[in-house]
């Protein structure tokens, strides 16, 4: 009995049982409107950058069948393996629901690719042919074999240019999360799309990111746990940051703001918090709690009003703000003037002994719309990535790389 699809064979871990029985008691509404599913649905948008809505249906068909359905219209190509499992299990209901025509491709370890996809990039506008509309992929692959994070970028970012939707079947996600060693692992996601761009707009920047290589930032997705742990972080060096942070991981478990607000001022101050910082995050928490701060709203908001929004919160500044677009949220396009160790960076790179605000945004435009990608880049010189680089300020004007502007302007460690 045990095979491929023990997943579905095997009996219920005994943690969803208690969490079954625990639910099973009183009454709640239906259809949707009750605490678990909403809690569920926060756990999945949780996951995600970019904002999204969480659909719950009773099996991988329906599943496939509902995202295919959005994606597409009955004059489109679903574009997939020929192992993939809408194509040859399913019993068609793709194809029936959607009205697609499902091209397969032969691959010989059940993988797509952009080679294997661009001789079918043809007819497009053409009235009496079926339209390129969307590619699906399944991780794993009905083979076992497994996409790498960059491989899909390189496949969505070859779909996106192609106008095409693409849709990844997750049944078995967690398996390839598993063996890709990234279980519990979220990095700044670019791709080559990004690179592209930066380097046909600054060719120095394009020497940066050539001998640098792909860059691994890890990020936040919970809202709520990364504003927590920029304001842990506001002032203090990166090294105490991360002692701080890893302290309150390890006893507090998740970061999320009925743990904050159960906890008095004292207890906080014990993991290496100042006394104001202290009352910040319990600030924080209880405005989340109460409904006066909607952190999710944030998602949906542009890149200004989300800057605007959580400067209102006690102890959040500008910069403090970018980082939590750029580090939780993964915004694209986060260019931080308030940043010493961006400015530092770009003096490396550019020979400046000054950057302005005049200049800095000169190079805002030029990056944008991926100044996020462009600020990893100029960290990383700024950390000593490339020897031999040096910076350019004179010795008296040269500012602590730690040093970052509050909320009230000023210049503090």
């Amino acid at each position: 009995m045990r095979s491929f699809a023990s997943d579905n064979n095997s009996s219920v871990h005994p943690r969803i049982m208690e969490a079954l029985m625990k639910a099973n008691n009183g009454h709640a509404l239906g259809y949707g409107d009750d605490p678990w599913t909403e809690e569920a649905a926060h756990k999945v948008k949780e996951q995600f950058s970019r904002p999204c809505e969480a659909l719950f249906v009773f099996n991988g068909t329906g599943s496939n069948t509902m995202a295919l359905q959005i994606m597409t219209r009955p004059y489109h190509i679903i574009f997939c393996a020929d192992t993939a499992h809408i194509a040859v299990d399913e019993c068609g209901a793709p194809s029936k629901a959607t009205g697609c025509f499902m091209r397969t491709i032969p691959t010989p370890d059940g993988k797509l690719t952009p080679e294997l996809l661009k001789p079918f990039m043809v007819n497009f506008g053409i009235e009496h042919h079926s339209q390129p509309g969307a590619i699906y992929l399944s991780q794993c692959s009905e083979l076992g074999t497994i996409y790498k994070p960059e491989e899909i970028c390189t496949l969505t970012e070859f779909a996106h240019r192609h106008g095409l939707f693409v849709h990844m079947d997750g049944a078995r996600i967690s398996n390839a999360a598993a063996a890709l060693g990234m279980a519990d692992y979220n990095i700044f996601i670019y791709g080559e799309a990004e690179i592209s761009y930066l380097k046909k707009r600054d060719k120095r920047l394009a020497e940066v990111i050539d001998k640098v290589g792909p860059i691994e930032r890890k990020v936040i997705p919970d809202l709520f746990a990364a504003l927590i742990n920029s304001i842990v972080g506001q002032q203090i060096s990166t090294k105490a940051h991360k002692t701080i942070w890893e302290k309150m991981v390890t006893a507090l478990g998740e970061i999320t703001p009925h743990v904050i607000d159960s906890l008095s001022d004292e207890e906080l101050q014990r993991f290496g918090i100042t006394f104001k910082k202290a009352a910040y995050i319990k600030s924080a928490a209880q405005k989340v709690l109460s409904g006066e701060f909607e952190i999710e709203a944030l998602r949906t908001m542009p890149d200004e009003d989300v800057c605007t929004k959580l400067v209102e919160l006690d102890g959040i500044g500008v910069w403090t703000a970018e980082m939590l677009m750029l580090f939780s949220m993964q915004r694209r396009n986060i260019f931080s003037f308030g940043d010493l160790a961006l400015l530092r960076g770009m003096r490396m790179v550019y020979h400046h002994r000054v950057i302005n605000k005049q200049l800095f945004t000169r190079y805002k435009k030029r990056f944008s719309p991926y100044a996020s990608v462009a600020s990893l880049y100029f960290w990383a010189v700024a950390g000593g990535a490339i020897d031999g680089m040096k910076d350019y300020t004179p010795v008296s004007n040269k500012n602590n790389g730690n040093r970052r502007e509050n909320k009230s302007g000023k210049k503090s460690r």
